[in-house]
């Protein structure tokens, strides 16, 4: 039992020693550069002052000339990582609640569709037109939701995001965004010589 833990103290010696013999400049750490996979955040799209209900809502725009697109609302979208720093998605996620109506008439036509892009880079639409037909002079809710597939025109942060609107009567369409509405990104960090 005595040799026992001699052979273990003995042991034990001989690492404490073969340690103290490595010289200093063969054991670095660095601190880790390249890709950092993991970062994941939503930006919510619709926020202002509270209310009873909990609802908020993006200013309301009205179309003007028939047929004609107008923005109906629009962000930049960015995390600031520092300089160098390359944001690529790896995955875009959308839910978008909007609420139109018409001015005036029953009879209007009222279209949306949302669009995003590398920061100034070209338009992607991220779906079709959604056409309200008729749609009324009392806001109708319209959403669209899922999964968006990448491209070179939308495959890094920052990103531009906007939806359009459109009338086939003038001055009628209107509409607005509601709050829970929100894009998700999940995407990688590479950094550049940092």
């Amino acid at each position: 039992m005595k040799f026992k833990y001699l052979n273990v103290i003995s042991i034990f010696m001989v690492l404490v020693g073969i340690i103290f013999l490595i010289p200093d400049n063969t054991i670095s750490v660095e601190a880790p550069t390249g890709i950092n996979l993991g970062h994941d955040y939503t930006f919510n799209l619709v926020t202002g002052n509270l209310t009873s209900s909990g609802v908020q809502y993006s200013t309301v725009i009205t179309t003007t000339t028939a047929a004609l697109e107008a923005t109906l609302f629009s962000k930049s979208l960015d995390i600031s990582f520092g300089t160098g720093s390359h944001k690529y998605i790896i995955d875009l996620y959308l839910e978008i609640y909007t609420e139109i109506k018409a001015a005036l008439t029953g009879t209007a036509d009222v279209e949306w569709k949302p669009q995003a892009r590398n920061a100034n880079g070209t338009w992607t639409d991220l779906a079709s037109y959604v056409d309200l037909a008729d749609v009324g002079t009392s806001y109708t809710a319209s959403n669209l939701k899922g999964y968006v597939a990448t491209s070179s025109t939308l495959d890094e942060m920052p990103l531009d995001f906007r939806i359009l609107i459109k009338c086939d009567e003038t001055n009628e369409g209107m509409g607005r965004i509601k709050s829970g509405s929100y894009i998700r990104v999940t995407f990688k960090d590479i950094n550049w010589g940092e």
